[in-house]
């Protein structure tokens, strides 16, 4: 990359297909430099500060913005698992691989008006 970031091979998105729901029906994500091994990985590529964006888009119901984010945490990357609700589930390395994989797959009608086909670091580029 050219001090770009890499959309295309980090998880530094999810959605509501690709995010895994918590019984009660919320969402958690870990934001973290390393790959904790935990489902909803938000990956920085890198970066050490930032913003944090959440969207919702054609939602049935629109959320009350005091309860859609309940709680920030900031701790260390050994004790991520220990903090997540139960049951937050594993995540293999291999488990992520095809995670990055599966999502260069899928239609990406976001992405500067790319619509289909495979997403690589060339076609991205291309899009933007």
């Amino acid at each position: 990359m050219d001090g770009g970031r890499d959309y295309v091979n980090h998880t530094g998105s999810l959605n509501n297909f690709q995010a895994a729901a918590n019984p009660d029906g919320s969402i958690t994500y870990v934001i973290a430099a390393r790959d904790p091994g935990v489902q909803n990985w938000l990956d920085t590529d890198g970066l050490h500060e930032g913003v944090m964006l959440l969207r919702w888009e054609m939602l049935r119901t629109t959320p009350d913005p005091i309860k859609a984010v309940r709680d920030v945490k900031v701790v260390k990357l050994g004790d991520v698992a220990a903090t997540l609700p139960f049951p937050t589930p594993n995540f293999t390395t291999e488990q992520r691989r095809n995670q990055i994989r599966g999502a260069r797959r899928r239609p990406r009608a976001t992405l500067g008006g790319l619509v289909a086909g495979e997403l690589n670091e060339e076609s991205w580029h291309n899009a933007q």
